[in-house]
C-alpha cells in the first residue's frame, strides 16, 4: 500500500522548493556535504522538498496552533486504519530503530534549517 504524505509547508511556499537550486539553499547543501557527514542526505533532501513541492498541502506561516489542527483533521479524515496484533512481539527494537532515525534526521534537518536562516539573513 502505498503512504499517505500530507505536507506541511511551514514559512516557505512550495513553489521556492520546486527551484531548490536558487537561493541561499544552494550554498546551505554545499556546506553540509562539505562536512562530509550524511553525504547522500542532501541529495536525499533535495529530492524529497522538491517532489513535495508539487502535492497540495497546507501552508503556514507563523501560527502553530493552527498547524497541529490541520494535521490532525486530515489524519482524522484518514479512512485508512490500522490493525494492531492483539499480542505483538519484537516490536521493541524497530521501535528503537525507527526513534534513533527519527533523532537523527531531525538533528540534521533542524542544523540545514539554522544554516539556511543564517545564510539568508547574511
Amino acid at each position: 500500500s502505498q503512504a499517505r504524505i500530507i505536507p506541511v509547508f511551514y514559512d516557505i511556499q512550495p513553489g521556492v522548493l520546486r527551484h531548490i537550486e536558487k537561493g541561499v539553499y544552494p550554498e546551505v547543501f554545499s556546506d553540509y556535504e562539505k562536512k562530509g557527514r550524511y553525504l547522500e542526505k542532501p541529495k536525499e533532501w533535495k529530492e524529497a522538498l522538491q517532489s513535495v513541492s508539487f502535492i497540495t498541502g497546507e501552508e503556514f506561516h507563523s501560527d502553530s496552533e493552527n498547524i497541529v489542527k490541520a494535521v490532525r483533521k486530515e489524519v482524522e479524515r484518514s479512512n485508512s486504519k490500522l490493525n494492531v496484533a492483539k499480542y505483538p512481539v519484537g516490536l521493541n527494537k524497530v521501535v528503537e530503530d525507527f526513534e534513533r532515525w527519527v533523532v537523527r534526521d531531525f538533528e540534521s534537518q533542524c542544523e540545514l534549517n539554522k544554516e539556511g536562516e543564517k545564510k539568508a539573513q547574511m
